[in-house]
């Protein structure tokens, strides 16, 4: 209870891992930026302090197409949006005060540490046509599948066919700091991401589009 606010008590938990007063999840307000826009709100910051590129291309991308929904008229969130959202590290998505009282379940305070479905591969330094030269953030192998964060594209899955280093040699993997080269859908740009999700498996029945 605090001392201005008497008779109003607010919740602290805890257990054997410590006591939890101040642990949100994540501010995410992405579904109510009409609300916002008609509280005046003009300007939107995107914490991305302390983030990765991952999570600040990302995140970015999906707040920019919504934001131009949001002045073409006629606002619909889009559900590619919340699975976007939900790619990217976080603790959770919770919309804090704007509608009242903090809610109790949107406390962290269940032991969760930060969480994302998938992870990043690599950054498209330059195209040639449709092969791309990669600098890589993760181990990778031919016949993986991965996604390419491209407008477009987004959560379609491609196999990588083939793959060459810098001296143009066939290699079959390539890790972190590696510098390749390999095939890629139409449409993909310098400075795009690709990610896969972050338990990967290589399934064989797994259904994927290979790039010839």
């Amino acid at each position: 209870m605090e001392e201005k606010r008497p008779g109003e008590h607010f919740p602290v938990f805890e257990d054997d891992r410590g006591t939890y007063v101040m642990s949100s999840k994540d501010l995410c307000m992405i579904e109510h930026l009409p609300l916002l826009a008609e509280a005046g709100v003009d300007s939107f910051k995107l914490e991305g302090r302390m983030k990765g590129i991952n999570y600040v291309a990302g995140v970015t991308k999906v707040y920019r197409e919504a934001i131009r929904a949001l002045g073409s008229g006629g606002f619909r969130v889009n559900d590619r949006w919340l699975r976007e959202l939900a790619m990217f590290s976080s603790r959770g998505y919770t919309t804090g005060m704007f509608f009242g009282r903090h809610p109790d379940e949107d406390y962290n305070f269940n032991g969760e540490a930060y969480r994302m479905s998938h992870e990043l591969i690599g950054i498209v330094l330059d195209m040639n046509d449709t092969t791309a030269k990669v600098s890589m953030r993760n181990r990778v192998h031919v016949g993986d599948t991965v996604e390419y964060l491209t407008p477009g594209l987004e959560e379609q899955p491609f196999s990588i066919v083939s793959m060459k280093n810098e001296e143009q040699q066939d290699i079959q993997s390539a890790r972190n700091e590696d510098t390749v080269y390999f095939p890629v859908p139409r449409g993909v740009r310098a400075g795009d991401l690709i990610r896969r999700p972050k338990q990967f498996r290589r399934p064989e029945a797994e259904k994927t589009m290979p790039i010839s």
